[in-house]
């Protein structure tokens, strides 16, 4: 049964709730048009300096690529070769050079004592939550769990790894790779959450057409509910899994101190999660920090949360070994800026 036929819904006209949808064009139309302008404001940022915006013509085009068809929730991984996911994932020397070897060993050590690689190939399925700084991050990590793997010998762990990441990756490239379909899913499969908070979140109130609020609203929580059943879908399946999300789905918000705020686990998240780890899940607390100097990667020992409420205290734990490893760094490294910063979580 294909994603259509799932998304049917009963009716005179026999037409799925999806189908109807993805024909208001006024709706795709303007998404497209939030997204590619939050897109320019981020690449406009020293976060977002590594990466342009999509060529407007994609948007235009006859066929929709699947990073910005807001009908694909779940991306399957599309590596052609080896060679190009070796290309790809040589964007992590070309980004952090040196410190390379030193990251892929920190995630290393982790999987080795864990057996994560092995214990994914026989079933089990392993969440990792994590700050979201930059942009890149989940990718960063994404790259080195490939590197840690390749040094044990697994061969093809993007048939076992999912980032789930905010649309507005879809708009953003890097060089002339889709950051979505030209980089992530050469190592990884990818599913688009359409976020509620953070920077992703669309003012619905400017709309002026009628009854376009509703209807965007009503897209959203479609689209939301389509990555929720394939999240479950990815829990529930018998192949191990991998999964790395960041706790807001966009990038983590500093004040003029330059103080971090972690966007908080929403409500909908933390149902997941929990949900998750009462389906035998675990749930590994991650905390990174890259930079083209020196970067940070702590993580804590696999959990399971099972009460929703309860998922706020990842993320505490997340900002605790942040504020740990920034607090070391600082002695050594006086004189880089973001290590004075601190990281704050605080439950809404």
């Amino acid at each position: 049964m294909n994603d259509r036929d799932t998304d049917r819904l009963d009716g005179e006209d026999g037409e799925g709730l999806l189908d109807k949808l993805r024909g208001w064009i006024d709706v795709q139309a303007h998404i497209d048009e939030q997204m590619y302008g939050l897109a320019q404001q981020v690449v406009a940022t020293e976060a977002g300096a590594l990466f342009d915006v999509i060529d407007r013509a994609v948007m235009e085009g006859e066929v929709t690529p699947d990073a910005i068809d807001h009908g694909s929730v779940f991306l399957a991984p599309n590596p052609y070769s080896g060679a190009e996911q070796e290309e790809v994932l040589g964007l992590l020397d070309l980004l952090h050079g040196e410190q390379v070897p030193a990251l892929t060993a920190a995630f290393a050590d982790f999987a080795q004592g864990h057996d994560l690689f092995k214990r994914v190939q026989a079933g089990e399925t392993f969440i990792f939550p994590s700050n979201h700084l930059e942009l890149q991050d989940q990718g960063f990590t994404l790259g080195y769990l490939h590197r840690a793997a390749q040094a044990e010998g697994v061969d093809r762990l993007e048939h076992h790894i999912t980032l789930m990441i905010g649309r507005l990756l879809g708009y953003l490239r890097l060089g002339e790779r889709s950051v979505i379909d030209d980089i992530l899913r050469k190592v990884g499969g990818v599913l688009k959450t359409f976020p509620v908070s953070g920077s992703e979140v669309m003012e619905e109130g400017v709309v002026t057409e009628a009854d376009l609020d509703r209807r965007l609203k009503v897209f959203r929580r479609t689209a939301n509910e389509r990555t929720r059943r394939e999240f479950e879908r990815l829990i529930g399946s018998s192949q191990g899994t991998i999964v790395l999300l960041a706790g807001g789905g966009s990038r983590d918000a500093r004040d003029e101190a330059g103080d971090v705020f972690m966007h908080p686990f929403g409500k909908a998240t933390r149902s997941m999660l929990a949900n998750a780890c009462r389906s035998g899940a675990w749930v590994v607390p991650l905390f990174v920090d890259y930079g083209d100097q020196i970067s940070l990667v702590e993580y804590a020992e696999p959990t399971r949360v099972t009460d929703a409420d309860g998922v706020h205290h990842l993320g505490e734990v997340i900002a605790a070994m942040g504020n740990a490893q920034r607090g070391m760094a600082r002695v050594t490294h006086p004189d880089i800026e973001r290590f004075r910063s601190r990281i704050f979580y605080e439950p809404t």
